[in-house]
């Protein structure tokens, strides 16, 4: 959506197919879905590279000790804390990451090397 210049909240009511329809008729190129998707993600994992270039890992991806530490008092949740070690371990592996780390055989599959 940022590198569309579209508004976020667009995102409740529009997918890609939508997304796809607005690129071809404002730039007259026509793409598919799969083709906002895959430059999507080729966007993500390049800025989390530059990130990793940079110095930065999974040892970074941390959120407020609050987060992890104080049960939560909130309805639905109430009682629980955070389990962040299992939801970056479950997050990497859907972005085909290491240990927070873009590796070279995703860089490659997505053309970003």
């Amino acid at each position: 959506m940022d590198s569309l210049d579209v508004c976020k909240f667009s995102s409740f009511a529009e997918g890609a197919e939508e997304y796809a329809l607005q690129y071809s008729a404002m730039t007259g190129r026509t793409i598919t879905a799969e083709e906002v998707l895959e430059t999507g993600e080729r966007i993500y994992n390049l800025e989390r590279y530059y990130n990793n270039l940079n110095g930065f890992s999974g040892k970074d991806d941390t959120l407020p000790k609050r987060f992890l530490e104080e049960p939560s008092v909130e309805q639905g949740s109430k009682g629980h804390v955070c389990e962040l070690d299992k939801m970056l371990a479950d997050y990497y592996e859907l972005r085909g990451w290491v240990d927070g780390v873009v590796p070279a055989a995703k860089l490659k599959e997505l053309g970003i090397i």
